[in-house]
């Protein structure tokens, strides 16, 4: 009053400008703000008001020739005071990087080159740690940084370091599903004699595959529950499959002739942790023929079991619903169009190539949409009150948990995802009539593209962990928006 608060001592050298956030309100009337570096080269911050707020000045050090031991100084003018909370000193021009909160602004990360020598920029200077994916187990790699500055300066190329792969100790698919320490980016390798693939999706490059009754996390019904998935509706089977599962994916199209087959020499990358995922260093090799899963008896789900409760009361009894696990292809049943989504078949009986069967006859609800990422068309056109069934990958949406009551989900209630891999067959109608809403959304129409952002807009490849934000266009221009946590 007048006053100032000036900064200890700091290294300038190597620029012409510095910037200073300050974080500042009055205290009673009109006031400006001087920020001087050294001993004159000031700039003043204006329309300061009585809220705290950021207010952004960039100062001139061109003139100066001695940029080692400089300090910052704020100031009131004589008969006005200001309270400061705080001052965020950059070297450089950061006023175009730098958001209202200070914080540096996230660019999305670039990889370029090939699998012997990449340029990976735009690591976050908040990150510290970056995960190089795509490598190759027991090779040698040698790495060296530099630092690029909030001016666009850059640093001198840091001392190379060289880093030794470990060789990859192939484990069974239910050792990598139960295996808690996993992290995505880990190099991982299957070699399991039971390893069966058993759907390719429409591009070509994911592949999905299923292990003989591993049982990781076998799950079954206890005391008085029922089954309800064998006991009604289901003749076969006797009891359910919980294989696990894990979803291959690949760069390139993978070729069909590995479906039904055994596979060999799968590794790769982990992709995702609570929907087992490898990203492949190379395309896997056929072993033995398998089964043929899907011409057998795939385990069947119906709405219910997308609800997110494994225990669900109905007309005096207990049933209990196997979880679907995660990625596994199975067939999606007694699924009715309402004419926006799919729901549970109100308890009826139909007759179909001259048998009368009894549906849903515990009245049970339940709800999903389905996402055709993994599809290469849809029917334009479904009929309102039509029982439709089709093939599908099922995921768990939103988290980590093999618990559904701990999941949240875009497309269904209790944290599921529904990934037709099959266009639905109508084995039945408790209606009949056509409704003109066509596709898969709100207003019928098909999935154009899924995007995804991180938290701070930067596109993304995958998901990664934290929170994600899903963008899925429809064909009608339409628009869908859905944060997840991973």
């Amino acid at each position: 009053n007048p006053g100032t608060v000036t900064s200890p001592s700091i290294d300038f050298t190597g620029y012409t400008k510095a910037t200073v956030i300050v974080n500042t309100k009055l205290w009673d009337s009109g006031s400006d703000m001087t920020v001087t570096i050294g001993e004159s080269n000031s700039t003043t911050i204006t329309g300061i008001t009585g809220d705290y707020a950021d207010h952004i000045a960039v100062v001139d050090i061109s003139n100066i020739s001695d940029l080692s031991d400089l300090t910052v100084t704020l100031g009131a003018a004589s008969g006005q005071r200001l309270y400061v909370k705080n001052a965020r000193i950059y070297a450089g021009d950061a006023s175009s990087v730098l958001s209202a909160s200070g914080a540096p602004r996230l660019k999305e990360v670039v990889e370029d080159g090939d699998a012997s020598t990449r340029t990976i920029t735009r690591i976050s200077g908040d990150t510290k740690t970056y995960r190089v994916s795509g490598l190759t187990p027991g090779a040698k790699y040698d790495y060296k940084v530099k630092a690029v500055y909030v001016d666009e300066g850059e640093s001198e190329w840091s001392n190379v370091e060289r880093v030794t792969l470990k060789t990859l100790t192939p484990h069974t698919l239910a050792e990598m599903v139960a295996d808690g320490t996993l992290g995505v980016g880990d190099s991982y390798a299957i070699a399991d004699g039971n390893l069966l693939a058993v759907a390719l999706s429409a591009d070509g490059k994911t592949l999905f595959c299923k292990d003989a009754n591993g049982y990781a996390q076998k799950q079954s019904a206890s005391g008085s529950q029922v089954d309800y998935m064998v006991e009604y509706g289901f003749e076969t089977p006797l009891e359910y499959d919980q294989s696990n599962w894990v979803a291959l994916t690949s760069a390139s199209a993978l070729s069909g002739d590995l479906v039904g087959s055994y596979l060999t020499g799968v590794s790769g990358t982990v992709s995702d942790i609570a929907n087992p995922s490898l990203a492949l260093a190379a395309a896997p090799e056929v072993g033995e023929s398998g089964s043929a899963y899907l011409s057998g008896t795939p385990n069947r789900f119906i709405p219910t079991n997308f609800m997110g409760a494994s225990v669900v009361e109905s007309g005096g009894k207990t049933f209990f619903f196997v979880a679907p696990k995660p990625v596994e292809v199975a067939i999606v049943t007694w699924a009715c169009w309402n004419g926006s989504k799919f729901v549970s078949v109100p308890k009826t009986t139909y007759t179909k190539d001259g048998v009368t069967s009894t549906m849903n006859p515990y009245n049970l609800q339940g709800e999903f949409t389905v996402d055709t990422k993994y599809l290469e068309s849809w029917p334009t056109t479904l009929t309102k009150d039509e029982v439709y069934e089709f093939t599908a990958v099922i995921t768990r949406e939103g988290g980590a948990s093999p618990a559904p009551g701990r999941l949240k989900s875009a497309t269904s209630a209790g944290g599921y995802g529904i990934y037709p891999l099959s266009a639905p067959t109508s084995i039945g109608s408790v209606g009949g009539t056509v409704t003109g809403i066509t596709g898969v959304n709100g207003n019928g129409a098909a999935v154009e593209s899924v995007t995804i952002y991180n938290s701070v807009g930067a596109r993304q490849s995958e998901l990664q962990r934290g929170v994600n934000i899903i963008v899925t266009r429809y064909t009608d221009g339409s628009t869908r928006t859905v944060k997840i946590l991973k």
